[in-house]
């Protein structure tokens, strides 16, 4: 798939399920849900919008549909935060960190990782 399909905040929250753990039905899709408080209709009706926009995808077996993702996690989060950056941030890396890190949401553990990410930047160019 060339291009990452767009998804609303609902929709993420049905990847998330399927991200966690794959292959899922429809009815484990829709019980990992359930703090949300939606219908099950609706819950169905956003796991077809996925498979219409490509983001997951289902093999039969039998009767059932087996739900898995058709993108990686990392692939949407990268392609998400990449629009926010070319964006609403016009390319600026330091403010789309700065606004992130003052949302005061930031675990001591989080900018730990961060730092050190950081130094591996610094040191060989590469986060890895």
């Amino acid at each position: 798939m060339s291009e990452l399909p767009r998804i609303s905040d609902a929709e993420w929250r049905v990847m998330e399920v399927v991200w966690k753990k794959a292959p899922q039905t429809a009815n484990e899709i829709v019980a990992a849900l359930a703090a949300m408080n939606w219908s099950p209709k609706t819950i169905k009706t956003l796991i077809n919008r996925l498979v219409g926009k490509g983001a997951l995808q289902y093999d039969k077996d039998g009767r059932t549909y087996l739900y898995s993702p058709a993108v990686e996690q990392g692939s949407m989060e990268q392609g998400l935060v990449g629009g926010l950056l070319r964006g609403a941030f016009k390319g600026s890396a330091h403010r789309l960190v700065l606004r992130a890190l003052e949302t005061g949401e930031t675990s001591r553990e989080e900018l730990d990782a961060i730092k050190a990410l950081i130094a591996r930047f610094e040191t060989d160019g590469s986060g890895e």
